[in-house]
Protein backbone atom coordinates (compact mmCIF):
# COMPACT_ATOMS: atom_id res chain seq x y z
CA UNK A 1 0.00 0.00 0.00
CA UNK A 2 1.33 3.65 -0.98
CA UNK A 3 2.13 6.10 1.79
CA UNK A 4 -0.24 8.82 0.39
CA UNK A 5 -2.92 5.54 0.63
CA UNK A 6 -2.09 4.76 4.19
CA UNK A 7 -2.81 8.74 4.73
CA UNK A 8 -5.73 8.87 3.55
CA UNK A 9 -7.08 6.05 5.73
CA UNK A 10 -6.82 8.54 8.58
CA UNK A 11 -7.81 11.35 7.47
CA UNK A 12 -11.48 11.48 8.87
CA UNK A 13 -13.28 11.29 11.70
CA UNK A 14 -16.54 9.01 11.45
CA UNK A 15 -18.24 12.75 12.21
CA UNK A 16 -16.21 14.31 9.42
CA UNK A 17 -16.60 11.93 6.25
CA UNK A 18 -20.64 11.84 7.44
CA UNK A 19 -20.36 15.79 7.08
CA UNK A 20 -18.74 15.02 3.84
CA UNK A 21 -20.67 11.85 2.74
CA UNK A 22 -23.95 14.63 2.93
CA UNK A 23 -22.47 17.44 1.65
CA UNK A 24 -21.62 14.86 -1.44
CA UNK A 25 -24.93 13.42 -1.59
CA UNK A 26 -26.83 16.63 -2.11
CA UNK A 27 -25.53 16.63 -5.75
CA UNK A 28 -27.51 13.33 -6.68
CA UNK A 29 -30.05 12.25 -3.67
CA UNK A 30 -33.08 14.76 -3.24
CA UNK A 31 -33.77 16.77 -0.09
CA UNK A 32 -35.68 13.75 2.16
CA UNK A 33 -32.91 11.59 1.52
CA UNK A 34 -30.34 14.41 2.78
CA UNK A 35 -32.79 15.59 5.81
CA UNK A 36 -33.10 11.71 6.99
CA UNK A 37 -29.03 11.84 6.64
CA UNK A 38 -28.80 15.01 8.57
CA UNK A 39 -31.15 13.41 11.07
CA UNK A 40 -29.28 10.62 11.94
CA UNK A 41 -26.18 12.46 12.49
CA UNK A 42 -28.01 14.43 15.02
CA UNK A 43 -29.69 11.21 16.72
CA UNK A 44 -25.74 10.31 17.02
CA UNK A 45 -24.91 13.69 18.42
CA UNK A 46 -27.78 13.17 21.57
CA UNK A 47 -26.34 9.43 22.03
CA UNK A 48 -22.92 10.55 22.28
CA UNK A 49 -24.44 12.94 25.45
CA UNK A 50 -26.35 10.07 26.45
CA UNK A 51 -23.97 7.88 26.32
CA UNK A 52 -21.10 9.74 27.30
CA UNK A 53 -18.95 8.59 24.58
CA UNK A 54 -17.15 9.82 21.89
CA UNK A 55 -18.18 8.19 18.56
CA UNK A 56 -15.56 7.03 15.88
CA UNK A 57 -15.67 3.88 13.79
CA UNK A 58 -14.36 1.84 16.21
CA UNK A 59 -17.68 2.42 17.82
CA UNK A 60 -19.82 0.89 15.39
CA UNK A 61 -20.05 -2.69 16.37
CA UNK A 62 -22.85 -4.99 18.19
CA UNK A 63 -21.99 -3.60 21.94
CA UNK A 64 -23.12 -0.14 20.04
CA UNK A 65 -26.25 -1.06 17.98
CA UNK A 66 -27.87 -2.61 20.96
CA UNK A 67 -27.00 -0.16 23.20
CA UNK A 68 -27.94 2.70 20.68
CA UNK A 69 -31.37 0.76 20.31
CA UNK A 70 -32.28 1.00 23.59
CA UNK A 71 -31.60 4.59 23.49
CA UNK A 72 -33.33 5.10 20.52
CA UNK A 73 -36.61 2.74 21.85
CA UNK A 74 -36.66 2.97 25.10
CA UNK A 75 -35.14 6.34 26.26
CA UNK A 76 -36.63 8.35 23.53
CA UNK A 77 -39.60 6.28 22.76
CA UNK A 78 -38.97 5.91 18.88
CA UNK A 79 -40.52 2.75 17.07
CA UNK A 80 -38.24 -0.09 15.17
CA UNK A 81 -39.13 1.26 12.04
CA UNK A 82 -37.20 4.55 12.72
CA UNK A 83 -33.97 2.58 14.43
CA UNK A 84 -33.73 0.47 11.05
CA UNK A 85 -34.16 3.68 9.64
CA UNK A 86 -30.95 5.21 11.46
CA UNK A 87 -28.94 1.65 11.39
CA UNK A 88 -29.75 1.89 6.98
CA UNK A 89 -28.11 5.40 6.70
CA UNK A 90 -25.13 4.56 9.47
CA UNK A 91 -24.48 1.23 7.12
CA UNK A 92 -24.32 3.50 3.66
CA UNK A 93 -21.83 6.26 6.19
CA UNK A 94 -19.65 2.96 7.13
CA UNK A 95 -19.79 1.19 3.60
CA UNK A 96 -18.98 3.95 1.54
CA UNK A 97 -15.68 5.09 3.87
CA UNK A 98 -14.85 1.62 4.04
CA UNK A 99 -14.74 1.29 -0.02
CA UNK A 100 -12.75 4.61 -0.14
CA UNK A 101 -10.06 3.22 2.26
CA UNK A 102 -11.11 6.09 5.54
CA UNK A 103 -12.45 3.09 7.37
CA UNK A 104 -10.71 -0.25 8.09
CA UNK A 105 -12.99 -1.58 10.87
CA UNK A 106 -16.00 -4.33 10.12
CA UNK A 107 -18.58 -3.79 12.99
CA UNK A 108 -21.27 -2.70 11.02
CA UNK A 109 -21.00 -5.97 8.93
CA UNK A 110 -22.02 -8.13 11.90
CA UNK A 111 -25.10 -9.76 10.45
CA UNK A 112 -26.75 -8.68 13.02
CA UNK A 113 -25.69 -5.06 12.78
CA UNK A 114 -29.37 -4.55 10.38
CA UNK A 115 -32.07 -2.28 9.86
CA UNK A 116 -34.86 -3.84 11.12
CA UNK A 117 -38.37 -3.16 10.03
CA UNK A 118 -41.78 -3.78 11.76
CA UNK A 119 -44.86 -3.95 9.24
CA UNK A 120 -47.41 -1.18 10.72
CA UNK A 121 -51.34 -1.50 9.57
CA UNK A 122 -51.94 2.29 8.90
CA UNK A 123 -55.35 3.11 9.72
CA UNK A 124 -57.02 5.62 8.12
CA UNK A 125 -60.07 7.06 6.36
CA UNK A 126 -61.08 7.38 2.93
CA UNK A 127 -62.04 10.57 0.88
CA UNK A 128 -65.87 9.70 1.56
CA UNK A 129 -65.52 9.23 5.26
CA UNK A 130 -63.31 12.61 5.22
CA UNK A 131 -66.28 14.24 3.15
CA UNK A 132 -68.89 13.04 5.60
CA UNK A 133 -66.94 14.06 9.02
CA UNK A 134 -66.75 17.28 7.37
CA UNK A 135 -70.03 18.27 6.08
CA UNK A 136 -72.33 16.00 8.78
CA UNK A 137 -74.35 18.25 11.00
CA UNK A 138 -73.13 18.01 14.64
CA UNK A 139 -75.62 15.86 16.72
CA UNK A 140 -77.28 17.03 19.99
CA UNK A 141 -75.69 16.19 22.95
CA UNK A 142 -79.31 15.91 25.04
Amino acid sequence: MKKDEQNKRTQFTFFEYADKFIEDSKKHKKQGTIKTYTKTINKLHQYEKYARVQLDWHNFNMEFYYDFMEYYMQVLGFTNNGFGGLIKVIKAIMNDATEKGYNTHNGHLNKGFKAIKEEVNNIYLDEDELQRIIFSKPRSLN
